[in-house]
């Protein structure tokens, strides 16, 4: 916890997903079935609009897999967070043609497909081999600490200010959310590598090279 609270882009990563994984389980829990059941009076809907994020994390795999290298890391990131985070419950809220929100929801999950990688590649990069696990596990639990608040916050938003107004409200969070990569000085480490053995290791590696030299 010390090491990610001295350190900026991380920090500011794992409040990103934090608040993106409590939406995403509102929306995808709540309120998706929700517009289904009260928008579209068919539970196929829910469904079609699943299956499309499945589908283009699919595809979103294997385009991110060939190409992925070749991107500048922190615009990639941005923009892949914003097209997976913002369109999915905007779509909804303006009553887009059915069509449309199911092509929108299999952009958005082609897009997201790229997040998990970059931010995978920049926590190797930057966290010490000696506190990898302990570090990647309070990652973990930082993600997934908003999520049980999610179908809670949507579904008493849903009955407090109606359906629509939740998903305006939702698109805004994600709106927000989405901004650090953009604004914040902190993210222009994002394309910079920092080599994961961070400054102890390359002591502990100078004092082997002074041993070996003084045998």
């Amino acid at each position: 916890m010390s090491f990610l609270w001295h350190d900026r882009l991380q920090r500011w990563a794992v409040a990103m997903i934090l608040v993106s994984n409590l939406l995403d389980i509102g929306l995808s829990q709540v309120l998706l079935p929700t517009y289904a059941r009260d928008v579209l009076h068919d539970s196929r809907a829910f469904g079609l609009l699943l299956g499309a994020v499945g589908a283009g994390s699919v595809v979103g795999s294997i385009i991110y897999g060939a190409v992925g290298a070749r991107l500048p890391r922190r615009m990639t990131f941005a923009v892949c967070f914003l097209i997976g985070a913002i369109p999915r419950p905007l779509v909804l809220a303006v009553d887009a043609p059915f069509w449309i929100a199911v092509g929108t929801t299999f952009v958005a999950g082609l897009a997201a497909r790229a997040i998990n990688p970059l931010l995978g590649v920049m926590q190797f990069e930057r966290i010490p081999a000696r506190l990898r696990a302990r570090v990647l596990g309070a990652i973990t639990a930082g993600a997934y600490a908003g999520m049980p608040l999610g179908g809670l916050l949507a579904g008493s938003l849903a009955d407090i200010i109606d359906l629509k107004a939740t998903l305006l409200l939702f698109t805004l969070i994600y709106l927000l959310a989405s901004m650090p990569p953009f604004l914040s000085r902190a993210w222009q480490e994002f394309d910079r590598a920092k080599p994961s053995s961070g400054a102890a290791p390359k002591q502990d590696a100078d004092a082997q090279r002074e041993e070996i030299e003084h045998k």
